[in-house]
């Protein structure tokens, strides 16, 4: 059995750009951040068993987090167990997701 690595992604997004970058975009981004995090300790994506998505608003989180999953780790099922939790508030007040990854390497 591997060893279990965890890593956290956020976005950040500037109040007066809430409007212009839609839930789909800030989720992208968060997952493309994501994605360069586990190169640091020689695995990807892959290796990730599990995540624990943060959000401040889940109606919007719903909407786009099975078309993002699939188009971020690259396959229509991802084998990849996902919790979904809705907060008050992140550790910074731009701060609009969080999620956190496991990864087996």
């Amino acid at each position: 059995m591997g060893k279990r690595l965890r890593l956290r992604a956020g976005r950040q997004a500037r109040r007066h750009h809430l409007r212009l970058r839609p839930a789909v975009a800030r989720r992208r981004r968060t997952y493309a951040n994501a994605a360069e995090l586990p190169g640091r300790f020689g695995a990807s994506l892959d290796n990730v068993v599990e995540e624990v998505v943060y959000v401040l608003d889940i109606p919007a989180a719903f909407e786009v987090a099975g078309k993002v999953r699939k188009e971020a780790y690259g396959r229509p099922d991802p084998q990849v167990a996902s919790t979904l939790v809705g907060i008050t508030a992140l550790a910074f007040p731009e701060q609009l997701v969080e999620i956190k990854f496991v990864a087996r390497v």
